[in-house]
């Protein structure tokens, strides 16, 4: 997936706002994040979120 390999490998940092759509929910976004390797927290619920990322490959742990 190349904007996962994008992200993966030049963003050290996001804050998201994540929301319901057909597509997913905040939790659908937050797993997509885990699974690239991102370190994160979230306040909120699968409805509406404010996800925070950090970059494990770029800045470690």
């Amino acid at each position: 997936m190349p904007f996962g390999d994008l992200l993966k490998s030049s963003v050290k940092y996001l804050i998201v706002e994540a929301g319901g759509s057909p597509r997913g929910d905040g939790m659908t976004l937050l797993k997509f994040l885990k699974h690239l390797g991102f370190s994160c927290d979230f306040q909120g619920d699968a409805s509406l979120m404010l996800i925070r990322a950090k970059n494990k490959h770029l800045l470690g742990d």
